[in-house]
C-alpha cells in the first residue's frame, strides 16, 4: 500500500512531524527525511527548540482545559467534586437526623440500619469529593498559572 507521505505530513501538527523527525515513531529513515523537509517548509527553527516546546506545552494545556469542561480524561471541573462533597454532607445530616429520631422513639428497626449505611456512604462521599476537589483545584491553578507564564514568554 502506497502512502502519500508529503501530503500526510503536510496535514499533521508540527509536534507530530517533529516527533517523526526525531525518531519517536516507528517510521523509516526516508519518512524521517520527509519530516525534516516538511519542518523546513514550515520554517521550523531547529536552533531554538525552547519556543517550540513552550508552544506545544501551551497547546496541550489549552486542550486539557477544554476537555475539563466535559470531564474527559479524568480532568473534570473542581466544582463537580465539590457538589459530590456537599451531597455527602446533606446525606450524612439526613441520616443522622433519622438515626437520632429512631433512637428517641426507641424503634431500632431495619430502616435504622439503612440510615446507618447511608451515613457511611455520605461520609465516604464527603471525603472522596473533598480530596478530589482539592486535587483538581490545585491542577486548575497550576495549569492556569503555567498558561499565563508561557503566554508572557511568547
Amino acid at each position: 500500500m502506497n502512502y502519500n507521505w508529503p501530503e500526510i505530513l503536510k496535514n499533521k501538527p508540527e509536534k507530530e512531524v517533529y516527533d517523526i523527525f526525531m525518531g519517536k515513531t516507528h517510521h523509516g529513515n526516508d519518512i524521517k527525511e520527509l519530516a525534516r523537509l516538511e519542518l523546513e517548509r514550515r520554517n521550523f527553527n531547529f536552533n531554538d527548540l525552547s519556543k517550540h516546546k513552550e508552544k506545544w506545552e501551551l497547546e496541550k494545556l489549552i486542550l486539557e482545559e477544554r476537555l475539563s469542561y466535559f470531564g474527559i480524561l479524568n480532568y473534570g471541573r473542581s466544582w463537580n467534586y465539590l457538589i459530590i462533597a456537599i451531597g455527602g454532607i446533606v446525606l450524612s445530616i439526613v441520616s443522622i437526623i433519622k438515626i437520632i429520631t429512631g433512637a428517641l422513639k426507641k424503634a431500632m428497626d431495619i430502616s435504622t440500619d439503612f440510615y446507618i449505611v447511608m451515613l457511611f456512604f455520605g461520609v465516604f462521599n464527603v471525603l472522596i469529593g473533598y480530596i478530589l476537589y482539592k486535587k483538581v483545584k490545585k491542577r486548575e491553578k497550576s495549569r492556569n498559572s503555567r498558561i499565563k507564564e508561557i503566554i508572557d514568554n511568547l
